[in-house]
C-alpha cells in the first residue's frame, strides 16, 4: 500500500484515530488523537477518524472493510455496509455462528437417536408385558407410547440426515415410517380386538425397526 493515498475525514483528530507510517504502511487503529505516535521506533501520522484508500474503508469504530468485493454476481460496497453487516462478516463472528449451527444440528441428531432408542425399548417392554396374564392393557399402553416415540425420533433423524446430505439414510428412515403407517392401517382394518391390534402393531413396528437399523448400518 505504499504511496496509496488516504481520503481523510476528521483531520483534527477529535477522537480515536487511524495512523499510518511515513513509509505508507497499512493504517492501524490507535486510541488517542495525537498528531503523531511512535511505534517500534517508527513515526506514524494521524490520518483521521475514518476514511478510505484504494483497498479499504477505515471506519470510526476501528474496523475496516474492503472498498468493494464480489458476492456471486453482485458487488458490495464495504463503505455502505451497516454496523451489523460488518459485524456478521467478521471471521470470528462467522466461526461462532457456525459453532451454534453445529451445536443445533448435533442436538437434533441426539434427540432423534434418543427418542428412537427409548421408543424401541418401551415397545419391547410393552410387548413382553402384553403376554403376562392380566397385564395386557399395560403392555398395550407401553406399546402405543413406544411406537409414538420411535416415530417422532425417526422423523427427527431423517430430517437431520437430509440436512447433512445423507439422502439414502434419510430415505430409508422415511420409508420405515411409511411402512409402519401402512402396516398399522392394514391391521386396524382387521376384526381383531383393539388390544390384539395394538399388540400386533407393536410386533410389526419392532420388526420394521430392526430392518431399518440394519439398512441404516449398511448405508454408512
Amino acid at each position: 500500500m505504499s504511496g496509496n493515498p488516504i481520503v481523510r475525514i476528521d483531520p483534527n483528530g477529535a477522537d480515536d484515530d487511524w495512523y499510518q507510517s511515513e513509509g505508507g504502511s497499512e493504517p492501524i487503529w490507535n486510541e488517542g488523537s495525537a498528531a503523531t505516535i511512535d511505534i517500534d521506533g517508527e513515526t506514524y501520522k494521524n490520518i483521521g477518524e475514518k476514511g478510505h484508500d484504494l483497498e479499504n474503508y477505515y471506519h470510526s469504530d476501528g474496523t475496516k472493510t474492503p472498498v468493494s468485493f464480489g458476492l456471486n454476481e453482485a458487488t458490495v460496497d464495504g463503505g455502505t455496509m451497516s454496523d451489523h453487516a460488518r459485524t456478521m462478516s467478521n471471521p470470528v463472528v462467522q466461526n461462532i455462528h457456525q459453532g451454534q449451527v453445529n451445536f443445533m444440528k448435533g442436538a437434533a441428531s441426539v434427540t432423534g437417536e434418543a427418542l428412537g432408542t427409548v421408543g424401541s425399548a418401551t415397545s419391547l417392554v410393552g410387548y413382553g408385558v402384553s403376554f403376562v396374564p392380566g397385564a395386557q392393557p399395560v403392555g398395550a399402553a407401553l406399546l402405543t407410547l413406544g411406537i409414538g416415540l420411535s416415530t417422532t425420533g425417526g422423523l427427527f433423524q431423517s430430517a437431520f440426515d437430509f440436512s447433512e446430505g445423507n439422502n439414502l439414510k434419510g430415505a430409508i428412515g422415511l420409508g420405515a415410517i411409511a411402512t409402519g403407517f401402512g402396516a398399522t392401517r392394514a391391521i386396524n382394518k382387521t376384526s381383531f380386538s383393539n388390544l390384539e391390534k395394538t399388540i400386533l402393531i407393536g410386533s410389526t413396528e419392532m420388526k420394521i425397526t430392526i430392518l431399518n437399523t440394519t439398512l441404516q448400518q449398511k448405508a454408512k
